[in-house]
């Protein structure tokens, strides 16, 4: 059976709306997109999303070792996140941080002990005054891996973190709620069809 692999962060994930969640413990009576779109084009779901601070520089890190395992059958779904996210090193491991976790000055130094005011300075005079910089940087990466599968005869298709704006969220939270879920859903099977 041919799949359908999908790389991002916690919207593709579909965190708030699965088992163990508050969300999904008191509605279920919805589906994760991801899923939705894998039962709807009768295809294997690969949910390889990340949850949590994941940045993307570590999406990109997914998806590259990944791709051999990818097959011209396939289909790719893939997405940005905020370009404001970063890598640090953590008990030796490459790690994703929040930036609104930096500004928390009790989680900020949890995170980075002594070096959170280095971080803070980092985020505030590098990356916040050249979002834009940050954002065409990564969103060329993105492109580039689109053009790639393209060129292994994958159908593929990139979304900009951007684009979950558009649709409703769980209070409190601020993931997709079912509604969200069900639109996003139709949103990217249109896409599909378009390749």
């Amino acid at each position: 059976m041919s799949k359908i692999w999908f790389f991002g962060d916690s919207f593709t994930y579909g965190w708030g709306a699965r088992p163990g969640f508050e969300y999904f413990e008191k509605n279920k009576s919805g589906e994760i997109w991801t899923s939705a779109v894998a039962k709807n084009l009768n295809l294997e779901e690969k949910n390889l999303a990340t949850p949590g601070k994941f940045s993307n520089d570590l999406i990109i890190n997914k998806i590259i070792t990944n791709i051999t395992n990818i097959s011209s059958n396939d289909i790719v779904i893939f997405s940005d996140t905020d370009p404001l996210r970063c890598i640090r090193v953590q008990d030796g491991k490459i790690k994703g941080f929040n930036p609104n976790n930096v500004r928390n000055k009790k989680i900020g130094t949890k995170v980075f002990g002594s070096q959170y005011y280095n971080a803070l300075d980092y985020l505030y005079y590098m990356k916040y005054s050249n979002l834009e910089l940050f954002e065409n940087y990564y969103s060329d990466y993105f492109l580039s891996l689109a053009d790639i599968f393209t060129h292994l005869g994958i159908k593929n298709y990139f979304w900009s973190y951007k684009e979950r704006e558009n649709y409703s969220k769980i209070a409190n939270d601020g993931h997709f709620d079912w509604n969200g879920h069900k639109k996003f859903t139709k949103f990217i099977l249109n896409a599909i069809r378009q390749l």
